[in-house]
């Protein structure tokens, strides 16, 4: 084999074998691809799976949130609803008919009284709880066989209708506002059922 033809040969192998490379390379290159266009849209999917699940976590929160402040705004105004019918009761109370308010002040007396000699504080405003009117109560507590000593006290206190009993150190307080505030709680939920039907 001459020179020329080796040179030849070498170059056809040579041309062979980087042909070989090549394709090889090129296959390589190929799959190289592939696996990183699968990789890229498995990362694609990912990445739009998580902003999916951000959007509805974050839509869900401000949904929830807003639900909360519906309530929220909702509760208050029932709230102020049944602050204002409160507000009301008390206001008839205090304005009552005299012979209603007597009739009242009477009952709640003689269901109070424990032993028939107590002291009656009123407000410097009361007109209608008077020496005349005790005596009313110390009648009907004294034919119902009980003692019938019931008096004025000489102490006023400052409160809208009503009274408080003394007995010594003892205080029963009938007050409006006292007996509205120890209802309160247990009336709430009456009055929330009359002007909401819950």
């Amino acid at each position: 084999m001459a020179f020329e033809d080796i040179l030849k040969r070498i170059k056809e192998d040579g041309g062979k074998e980087a042909e070989q490379i090549k394709k090889e390379a090129e296959g390589e290159a190929e799959k190289i691809l592939q696996e990183a266009g699968k990789e890229a849209v498995s990362l694609k999917e990912k990445i739009l799976h998580a902003a999916r699940d951000s959007i509805r976590d974050e839509r869900k929160r401000i949904l929830t949130m807003a639900n909360l402040e519906v309530r929220k705004k909702l509760l208050e105004r029932k709230q102020n609803l049944i602050e204002e019918a409160f507000r009301k009761a008390s206001n008839h109370l205090e304005h009552l008919p005299e012979e209603e308010y007597r009739k009242a002040i009477k009952k709640m007396l003689l269901e109070t009284v424990e032993s028939g000699e107590e002291e009656v504080i009123i407000s410097p405003e009361e007109k209608l709880i008077n020496s005349a009117f005790l005596e009313e109560v110390n009648e009907e507590l004294s034919s119902k066989g009980r003692p019938g000593k019931l008096k004025l006290s000489s102490e006023r206190r400052e409160f809208q209708g009503g009274f408080i009993l003394k007995a010594g150190r003892i205080e029963i307080n009938n007050t409006f506002t006292s007996l509205f505030q120890e209802k309160r709680e247990e009336l709430e939920s009456e009055v929330a059922g009359i002007l909401f039907g819950s």
